[in-house]
């Protein structure tokens, strides 16, 4: 068993990354009548508009750096001391997609800042004693970008139901994927195993939406419904649900508290 990050899943589809998937458990076969369905995780485009959520005041130190194309390594100044958080206000050319890190965001468990090229979006990190000062920047070959980056003495701001939402909507999304992955690519089990897990997901989702207090919300909620009202296609329990999961996942990432989806089947 192993995980990723949602952000991993959705900047899949546009510039590649690498993902983190565990060993396969022991599958039973499927039912001889049955016939599984191979599934492919589909993979939408990350929100183009991230909100910041901190005030950089009082500024420490700023540093701009630039640059065409991926850069795996941009090297900055170090911060200075008394510095607890970091904003990255990154900008690249227009239409291509964009994923940029302070550090090794995987190593340190954070988010990095995905999107669109276009306007200046910012990423917000706290900063830990493992933090090493260096741009991680994906981009489209010969694509330009800039990156203002910002040193603050106060602390980064995580809302704590943010983070136990998060957690909870990663749990249920794995349970999902592993159910589609399992009945389809992987042909571990049929279909009435695949709906029993599906149903097992809705149940903690609803769980999960009733004891709800953050912007999650009306995004759970919606995911709610759709598992609620929707036909049911064994091999396609994520479906349908894809623009509210971008809009969630915006929201952790943003919080720094990524959706990691623990995967069942592979490696």
């Amino acid at each position: 068993m192993g995980f990723r990050t949602a952000g991993a899943v959705l900047l899949a589809a546009t510039i590649g990354v690498t993902l983190l998937v565990g060993c396969a458990s022991p599958a039973a076969e499927p039912a001889a009548a049955e016939t599984p369905v191979a599934s492919a995780t589909r993979t939408p485009t990350p929100s183009p508009t991230p909100t910041p959520t901190q005030d950089p005041s009082p500024v420490l130190s700023e540093q701009t750096v630039a640059g065409i194309g991926s850069d795996d390594r941009v090297d900055l100044d170090e911060a200075p001391t008394g510095t607890q958080s970091v904003m990255v206000d990154f900008t690249c050319a227009e239409g291509d997609a964009f994923s940029v890190e302070y550090g090794d965001s995987m190593m340190l468990g954070q988010a990095p800042l995905q999107g669109e090229c276009g306007a200046p979006q910012q990423l917000w990190v706290p900063l830990l004693p493992q933090s090493q000062p260096f741009l991680w920047v994906t981009v489209a070959d010969g694509v330009e970008w800039e990156a203002s980056v910002v040193a603050s003495s106060n602390p980064f701001a995580q809302d704590a139901a943010l983070v136990d939402e998060c957690a909870g909507f990663a749990d249920v999304f794995s349970q999902l994927q592993n159910a589609d992955d399992g009945y389809g690519f992987y042909a571990a089990f049929g279909s009435s195993e695949w709906y029993e897990r599906v149903d097992a997901a809705t149940g903690d989702l609803a769980a999960l939406v009733a004891s709800a207090a953050s912007e999650l919300e009306p995004s759970l909620r919606a995911v709610l419904a759709t598992l609620e009202e929707r036909d049911r296609v064994p091999g396609a329990a994520l479906e349908d649900v894809w623009d509210e999961f971008r809009t969630i996942t915006t929201a952790c990432d943003r919080n720094q508290s990524p959706v990691e989806i623990t995967a069942e089947f592979g490696g």
